[in-house]
């Protein structure tokens, strides 16, 4: 079985990386990190995977947004929420769909906030809901999904200016349980653990 992955995150790093180096350094003042500021942030994530040998094809989206208070130098705790949406195909024809939406709770821990370049740890735990679509032949049947999920992050920022950084960030750990009202019994869970780059998301974080 062959597996074609591609993902415009890996073009997205590549990027950050060439714009960062674009811009003229920040002074020591303006790395600093502080308790009791504010941060927005925004990731997203694109995944296409292609499996030859059955010739399905999957369409994988994900974007969240967060806002957060640092309540010291290196610690931050903040609310997110989130979209995802995916697609699979088999031989060019919607077999399934899902619409889901997210939100939840986060902490953050900052190693070096003083830097113009800081990694960080995150952890979240969220709720999610929306509507998985099941495609077959001239029919179609939608159920409603519910489910919470909790992952552990590892990530870095860098700061292009006083108020405006470039992040990336990826799951290291993961993991979900959902259900599907309109089916009895009828339950998923899922648990993830490695370093795989398909989990990678890059995005913006602003300092307010």
């Amino acid at each position: 079985m062959k597996t074609t992955i591609k993902k415009a995150s890996y073009l997205g790093l590549i990027l950050l990386f060439a714009t960062a180096t674009t811009f003229a350094q920040i002074t020591d003042a303006d790395k600093e990190i502080k308790s009791n500021s504010l941060f927005v942030t925004g990731l997203a994530n694109y995944k296409y995977q292609k499996i030859k040998a059955t010739n399905q094809k999957d369409n994988t989206f994900e974007f969240a947004t967060s806002a957060g208070y640092f309540v010291s130098n290196n610690v931050l705790f903040g609310a997110i929420a989130g979209y995802g949406s995916s697609i699979r195909k088999v031989a060019d024809v919607k077999v399934s769909e899902n619409n889901i939406y997210s939100a939840g709770a986060f902490a953050r821990y900052f190693y070096t906030p003083h830097k113009q370049y800081s990694f960080f740890n995150e952890v979240s735990v969220v709720y999610a809901h929306g509507e998985s679509t099941f495609y077959e032949e001239t029919t179609s049947q939608t159920a409603s999904v519910d489910g919470i999920g909790g992952e552990i992050s590892l990530g870095f920022i860098y700061w292009i200016s006083k108020h405006f950084g470039l992040q990336a960030a990826y799951a290291g750990l993961a993991y979900t349980s959902a259900s599907f009202d309109e089916f009895e019994n009828s339950a998923a869970q899922g648990f993830t653990i490695g370093g795989d780059l398909t989990n990678l998301k890059i995005g913006a974080i602003i300092r307010l």
